[in-house]
């Protein structure tokens, strides 16, 4: 139903970009409390925290459907601070999970502006401001224990051992969420400071033992989204200290 719904807002958002937009944003804001009861209003107690996930979804196949001319200026204004909003409000990690599937789905749009800004001979072309900040936010909502692995009581815990695998699965998607939206744009340059910082984190995902015993496979796919993230960063940051 959620992945259903965010898809029509996609297809609404071709038509009526704005209309949809505002309405995703108020999804975004999931259940609202005044003090410590919560609202009177109706409309508002639909509301509950997966709301936030139809509306990190909707607003990027809106991204991907409405029209190149206004794509900047809705990334500015309404995605990328949405998205941002919902990471730093929302503490249950499926629905960060379903912010970073929504930064995969940027990279189509993002690529196609590239291409449109070049072929209209837009000076440098196109520059994706809001990247870096985006990054910021994307690696401190992953919960890394940079510690040692959890003890063997903690392993034997059910809900120890579901929370690790949600989090292994945040730490997947993150990966590629920061692979498309290295690759996507080459401009601006990414910080070398930031650059450091993929790196480490890209380090310390493969490394952990937060999320403890994995099979192969899902390792391998660890292992490929920290790759591809290394890959999309080494051919967009030509500086990048090899040693680091």
């Amino acid at each position: 139903h959620r992945s259903g719904l965010a898809r029509a807002f996609g297809f609404i958002a071709a038509l009526h970009p704005d209309l949809a937009c505002e309405r995703l944003s108020l999804l975004a804001k999931g259940p609202e409390k005044v003090g410590f009861f919560q609202t009177r209003d109706k409309t508002k107690k639909e509301l509950s925290e997966y709301s936030r996930v139809i509306a990190a979804h909707g607003l990027c196949y809106a991204a991907r459907r409405m029209q190149q001319g206004i794509l900047s200026s809705r990334l500015d204004a309404v995605v990328l601070p949405t998205l941002t909003s919902i990471l730093q409000d929302c503490k249950l990690l499926d629905v960060r999970e379903a912010v970073m599937d929504g930064c995969v789905l940027l990279e189509a749009p993002l690529r196609k502006q590239v291409a449109t800004t070049a072929q209209g001979g837009g000076g440098a072309g196109f520059s994706f401001k809001g990247r870096e900040a985006l990054l910021d936010v994307l690696l401190k909502s992953v919960p890394l224990d940079s510690s040692s692995s959890n003890s063997s009581k903690d392993k034997a815990s059910p809900a120890t051992s579901n929370a690790a695998k949600q989090l292994f699965s945040l730490t997947c998607r993150t990966l590629q969420a920061i692979a498309s939206l290295v690759s996507a744009v080459p401009l601006p340059l990414i910080s070398s400071g930031m650059s450091e910082r993929i790196v480490q984190f890209t380090l310390q995902a493969i490394t952990s033992r937060s999320w403890g015993d994995v099979d192969a496979a899902a390792e391998s796919a660890l292992r490929a989204a920290g790759g591809a993230a290394l890959q999309a960063l080494l051919h967009h940051q030509p500086k990048l200290d090899l040693d680091t």
